[in-house]
């Protein structure tokens, strides 16, 4: 169990070192409130992971699940939105990734290190000149770096080491316990969060408290994680829904906690840690925090360093389970021949699927020069990492609601499933003369991310024009690469669902023989 939740909460923990940043600076005082919003469909969905997961282990997540319970072509969509996802995944981690590691050396300088001070612009915040105006170059030149590191790194086959993962995931929140301890314990004013909290509506307008709950929803993504290492997890039928409860407790503790403290800091406003610390934003709460201490406290100078080495390093991490999350979708998804076999082809030495592993890390550099080029030449307001955090909401709400929605579907398509765990509360009645069963908590949990993915596309204009294109230029290939292979554009090939009544137990070979009795 600790493995797939150290798996899940660096995913997950990393997704709110990001998004901090992007909820207070829309949502500024009122942020718990978007954050809250966010975490809703958060539960709700997260359940409905652990329900299919526990009981279909296959790797795919949500394409895998959407094939299952609908047809290939609802596969594609929900596997092409996963791959937007660990695409974008590269460049934003990345684009974080070099913000904590600027601040960081910044912090260095400012107490004496020499050299190391010249490097703080690897954070563009740092540069903003008298004008106001951010340099991006520095920051998406060593992004583009570091995602070029990381496609070699995973073309010659080095993997992530399972204990490097659980041991980072505990330090993170030990880490991150001391960090609201002490600044809950020391700094922490009730009167300020209150304060902050009542300028919905004045000092927070409604248009940017809807900014912030889409925003929000950045700090919930990778709970896609736990799924995606389904088919090489031992006993998932016991261990997913584990690993996703105590996720769902951890990560909503974090974020809410985290989110209640920054609003609550007398030291610094929650506007200026988003405004200042967008590309740092836990950095910018270590900071605030340290201002609350006395000049002599060792802390004020510890503090945001450590918090800031420590953000640079969950979030490298990361960032490399984007190229590594693209590969086990795109294998997945062509072994089905939902996308052409090519894709995962193994290099003959490295053994491994060196050519998505190239592709969509040129993918991600694209999207890294693209928002260079937007923020450079000023063709839009919005950051850079409020557009790339656009895109991995796109996709990412796409995939969560077909899961929602799968989960209602397989039900009913496949009550005989064995299902280790059920996402509580349902209600049977009678559509057209047939018994149907309507789980509750999935129906709600597609709700919220539909109007969340709607706020999206009324709001952000950038992510709605290039996520609406990216998912036009992938429903073109897979219907030309369809046809050209013969097959129906949606039927499945036949005798390759993994949930059929005559295979089903199979998904679970430690105990496929009581579940056949239980079927009998």
């Amino acid at each position: 169990m600790l493995g797939s939740f150290s798996i899940g909460f660096a995913d997950v923990g990393a997704d709110i070192y990001v998004a901090l940043g992007l909820v207070l600076f829309f949502a500024a005082g009122v942020a718990p409130l978007a954050l809250a919003v966010a975490a809703l469909g958060y539960m709700f969905t997260a359940l409905s992971y652990a329900e299919l997961a526990s009981a279909i282990p296959k790797a795919g997540g949500a394409s895998i699940f959407a094939r299952e319970a609908f047809d290939d072509f609802w596969a594609f969509i929900a596997g092409w939105g996963l791959l937007l996802d660990y695409t974008i995944d590269i460049a934003l981690f990345g684009w974080i990734t070099m913000g904590y590691l600027g601040s960081f050396l910044m912090g260095l300088g400012q107490i004496g290190v020499p050299y190391v001070g010249s490097l703080a612009s690897l954070n563009s915040l740092n540069t903003i000149s008298a004008g106001g105006a951010a340099d991006y170059t520095v920051q998406a030149a060593a992004t583009i770096i570091l995602s070029v590191a990381l496609m070699a790194l995973n073309y010659i086959g080095i993997r992530e080491s399972a204990s490097f993962n659980i041991f980072l995931s505990v330090l993170s929140i030990i880490s991150e316990a001391i960090l609201l301890l002490i600044g809950f314990a020391l700094v922490w004013s009730l009167p300020t969060f209150a304060g902050n909290m009542s300028q919905l509506g004045t000092g927070v307008s409604w248009a940017n408290f809807g900014w912030g709950i889409t925003v929000a929803m950045v700090s919930f993504i990778g709970l896609e994680s736990i799924s995606q290492a389904a088919e090489e997890t031992k006993r998932p039928d016991k261990t997913i829904p584990k690993s996703t409860f105590a996720l769902i407790v951890a990560v909503i503790l974090a974020g809410m906690l985290l989110t209640v403290l920054a609003v609550g800091l007398p030291t610094i406003s929650p506007g200026v840690i988003g405004k200042t610390y967008q590309n740092d934003p836990v950095t910018g709460v270590a900071k605030g925090i340290s201002l609350g201490l006395s000049p002599s406290n060792p802390l004020v100078i510890i503090l945001p360093l450590y918090v800031g080495f420590l953000g640079f390093t969950m979030l490298l991490m990361s960032t490399n389970t984007g190229v590594i999350g693209a590969s086990r979708v795109t294998y997945s998804m062509s072994r089905y021949k939902i996308m052409p076999v090519w894709f995962s082809k193994l290099h003959p030495k490295y053994r491994v699927p060196t050519r998505t592993i190239v592709i969509f890390s040129l993918a991600s550099i694209g999207f890294i020069l693209f928002v260079w080029l937007m923020g450079t030449y000023r063709l839009t307001r919005e950051d850079p990492t409020v557009i790339l955090g656009d895109l991995y909401n796109y996709g990412a709400l796409v995939s969560f609601m077909l899961v929602n929605l799968a989960l209602i579907k397989l039900r009913n398509r496949r009550p005989e499933l064995y299902r280790p765990f059920k996402s509580p509360f349902a209600i049977s009645l009678k559509l057209r003369g047939k018994p149907t069963v309507i789980p509750i908590l999935p129906l709600l949990g597609f709700f919220v991310c539909l109007f969340v993915w709607i706020l999206v596309l009324s709001l952000h204009e950038i992510g709605k024009l290039v996520g609406t294109l990216w998912f036009i230029g992938g429903i073109a290939f897979y219907l030309w690469y369809r046809k050209r292979q013969g097959l129906d554009w949606k039927e499945s090939v036949p005798g390759t669902q993994v949930t059929h009544p005559e295979v089903a137990h199979e998904l679970h070979p430690e105990i496929s023989e009581e579940i056949r009795r239980r079927n009998t």
